[in-house]
């Protein structure tokens, strides 16, 4: 019996080796038939790398619009909130169709979109970078055709959308904090996110979305604005600039402007900037310079020329620089420890090369905190390459910090100063922006009361008494609405108001509920007489 079980197992011992022989020979292989596998699948199927996001995306675009998906592909939804044309805000859903690998049919021929995710390099700001592809199978599709037509296509989309009536207009703020790594010290392009291509809107349309003109302040921005005669001039100026780039061409004179507007807070030099990009249909985009290193700048400067004409604005320019001295978020003691112990940290044999890089990246992320300089500034606004179709407008509370390089106000030989700066090429106007004068205030007045003559009739007195009142537009506008919201309130809490004038002669401390108060809870003041 014995031998029988023995004689019964040989043979499967002996198909066990020569199993194993056989999976050990394919193992010992297995790179030599992985390499043969390859090489006849790239023999059938051909891949080509895109190279940059801009033209990944035209493509993607382009097949999502002329082709069709395979709908086994898997699916990305989100929601974004966005403004919408009637003034409201709101929750997007959308279908996003990049990040992802999506089988498009060319006839019955198919072609892979493929994404995959890169590993940034050094450690560094830029963050993780996407690298797109195409697959598909040799000889059925005509690449350079499809890329020559996605960028036909793309371009036809960014020339349609200038042209076309108040679409232009957007504001766009640099470092934009809803991006990741460099994108987030991008220009971008003149196209909202809705009408880029990518996006499959559930529940709106891209006409229902954007910012628009308010439906109950219909009119010219700057004509609500209340500055001197000569501060409008200066404003009409702006509009010919905007629309006689031919002219300018034709003498040789550099066709773009700028401004350092300069004066106390609250004098309207933001809200003026926005007014004329509203005005004239111009993309405005808002630097942080204090956020910024040199690199950053030129980046987004770079792919600002793809927006002319715009409007590039540097707020509170006082904060960031002081002369040529870049005054923000300089590193202090404790940032410069940190950073010399982080160069300095040795790093294990194996990861010597990596780690004694990343080390440099982190020392450098610290000291670099506030390093934009100066010069990289000069050189955007007035370098070699011209910065055509630009207008440039710089803020300040102080003038005085700003650097001469810059542009400050020009004194005439009498002592007077006119708006010509020091260094016109650069800041062409230096134009102060001060309190507001009598006449003007009427005309704030006016505007807010334009339905209650008898307030109107009341601050008018205030300003008869009080000639040349030193008010800033914020101000002054303040004073106006909280009395309009005190008589409003008068007209709708008649009995109140009756008790209050009651006990206006014996100074009695009456309770009132404060019209602007959300919670109904009473502030106790003096009573006046109206």
């Amino acid at each position: 019996m014995t031998e029988m079980k023995v004689e019964a197992i040989a043979p499967m011992l002996a198909g066990f080796a020569i199993l194993g022989t056989v999976l050990g020979m394919v193992l010992r292989g297995w790179s030599s038939i992985k390499g043969f596998v390859n090489g006849a699948f790239r023999v059938v199927v051909t891949r080509v790398h895109l190279q940059d996001d801009a033209t990944a995306e035209a493509v993607l675009a382009h097949l999502i619009r002329t082709h069709r998906r395979s709908a086994a592909c898997e699916k990305v939804f989100g929601g974004r909130h966005e403004a919408f044309r009637d003034g409201k805000y709101g929750h997007v859903p959308f279908e996003y169709f990049g990040g992802h690998r999506i089988l498009f049919w060319v006839g019955r021929v198919p072609l892979w979109f493929n994404v995959a995710a890169e590993k940034a390099e050094g450690g560094g700001r830029s963050g993780p970078e996407a690298e797109a592809s195409l697959s598909f199978f040799r000889g059925t599709v005509n690449v350079e055709e499809l890329v020559r037509a996605a960028s036909e296509s793309r371009n036809q989309l960014y020339w349609a959308n200038g042209l076309a009536r108040h679409k232009r207009f957007f504001i766009k703020r640099v470092p934009d904090v809803t991006q990741k790594g460099m994108h987030r010290y991008s220009a971008g392009t003149n196209l909202a996110w809705y009408h880029e291509g990518l996006y499959r809107l559930l529940a709106h349309t891209p006409e229902q979305l954007g910012r628009g003109a308010s439906p109950l302040s219909p009119g010219r921005s700057t004509e609500k604005l209340y500055f001197p005669e000569h501060v409008r001039r200066l404003i009409r100026e702006v509009e010919m600039w905007r629309n006689l780039r031919t002219w300018y061409q034709e003498r040789d004179i550099p066709w773009k402007r700028g401004w350092v507007l300069y004066g106390p807070p609250g004098t309207g030099k933001s809200a003026v900037t926005r007014a004329i990009a509203e005005d004239l249909d111009l993309p405005l985009f808002v630097f942080s310079l204090g956020q910024m290193l040199n690199e950053d700048l030129e980046q987004s400067w770079a792919e600002l020329q793809a927006h002319v004409p715009c409007i590039a604005l540097f707020e509170d320019f006082d904060n960031v620089f002081h002369g040529r001295e870049n005054v923000y978020g300089k590193p202090k003691l404790a940032d410069l420890v940190t950073a010399t112990a982080a160069a300095a940290k040795p790093a294990a044999p194996a990861a010597a090369a990596a780690g004694g890089a990343n080390n440099q990246n982190q020392a450098a992320s610290v000291l670099n905190t506030g390093k934009l300089s100066f010069d990289c500034l000069l050189n955007c606004l007035d370098g070699v390459e011209k910065s055509s179709g630009v207008f440039t407008v710089i803020t300040t509370n102080h003038i005085d910090t700003l650097d001469p390089a810059l542009g400050q106000p020009r004194k005439k030989d009498d002592g007077s100063v006119e708006f010509i700066s020091t260094r016109p090429g650069r800041i062409d106007k230096a134009i102060e922006l001060g309190y507001m004068d009598d006449a003007d205030k009427l005309k704030l007045a006016r505007r807010i009361f334009f339905d209650d003559e008898a307030g109107f009739r009341r601050i008018c007195r205030t300003v008869e008494l009080e000639p040349n009142r030193k008010e800033t537009p914020a101000q002054f506008q303040e004073r106006c609405a909280q009395l309009a919201l005190d008589l409003l309130w008068q007209s709708t809490h008649p009995d109140a108001a009756a008790d209050a004038q009651k006990a206006a002669g014996s100074g009695e401390i009456v309770p009132r509920a404060r019209p602007e108060s959300r919670t109904g809870d009473l502030s106790f003041e003096p009573a006046q007489r109206a």
